[in-house]
């Protein structure tokens, strides 16, 4: 018995009919693409969907983009999960000359750079190489080394300087 390929995108008496006047040849492509599209849906859906029911719902079901979609969320929370905090100190300064005003910010301390967010790793350990960190502690010793130092050469810098 030979088998046809009928196509309809509505379930009407008028689409269905007419799709049967144009059935064509089956494209074996899309049969295999079909198959294997069950096949995922038995491997991964059917074993995700009872996780689905007994976590947020009865009656959810999971096909192929749910489970990329839980896959996702699960490898993003893992990430999260892993990441450790790590804390350090910025300088920054209101400074004004020749009637402008700008902020400036540290980048070096001696001939060691300030630390990124590229110098540590995810569990927030430092990897960079001659890098600075600054502490509260070091940080506001910077601050008060740099506001004497300026107080004392020219008195129209202000004290304005945030840790």
């Amino acid at each position: 018995m030979p088998v046809k390929r009928i196509v309809f995108h509505e379930i009407t008496a008028e689409a269905i009919n007419q799709a049967v006047k144009e059935a064509g040849a089956l494209n074996e492509d899309l049969v295999r693409a079909q198959e294997s599209r069950r096949i995922l849906d038995r491997l991964y859906g059917y074993t995700l969907s009872p996780v689905l029911w007994k976590k947020v719902q009865t009656g959810l079901s999971a096909g192929r983009v749910q489970s990329v979609a839980v896959r996702l969320i699960v490898d993003r929370e893992e990430e999260r999960l892993k990441f450790s905090a790590a804390t350090y100190w910025d300088l920054e300064a209101k400074l004004s000359g020749e009637g402008k005003a700008f902020i400036a910010t540290l980048n070096r301390v001696a001939d060691a750079r300030r630390r990124h967010g590229k110098d540590f790793d995810e569990k927030g350990a430092l990897t960079g190489k001659n890098v600075r960190v600054l502490s509260e502690a070091d940080s506001g010793a910077l601050r008060d080394a740099l506001w004497n130092h300026l107080r004392g050469r020219s008195p129209r810098f202000g004290r304005e300087a945030r840790r």
